[in-house]
């Protein structure tokens, strides 16, 4: 995961020439909610074309049109849609749940300033 405030020198004390996961966090984290929010809006979506909801609700020629219109295969995308969103986000998320300030530091006891182990 990319990490703020970190220089080259930091990943030379790895045997490295530079930050194996570059990237920024910031942007990275935007990405995570928008995509939660796809995943959301899809499913909002679903919970009223699915068999049982809030469209079945609705009464009428227009209802009737409108729920022959959505047929079968609207549900299946919308639930394609909000899986495959929410999944991506937490693929994306877990470096995310550690505060941004431990991205200020590599996590290696050996380099400076890094964890200090007992």
């Amino acid at each position: 995961m990319a990490r703020r405030h970190s220089s080259p020198e930091d990943f030379q004390l790895l045997g490295m020439d530079s930050n194996p996961a570059p990237g920024d966090p910031d942007l990275i984290q935007g990405i995570v909610t928008r995509y939660r929010d796809i995943g959301d809006a899809a499913e909002k979506a679903l919970n009223v074309v699915k068999k049982d909801g809030t469209i079945t609700k609705g009464k009428g020629s227009a209802m009737e049109a409108l729920t022959a219109k959505i047929g079968d295969d609207l549900p299946d995308k919308l639930t394609k849609t909000m899986t495959s969103y929410h999944d991506a986000a937490e693929v994306l998320d877990p470096g995310f749940r550690i505060q941004p300030s431990g991205w200020r530091v590599a996590d290696c006891p050996g380099l400076p300033d890094g964890p200090k182990t007992s």
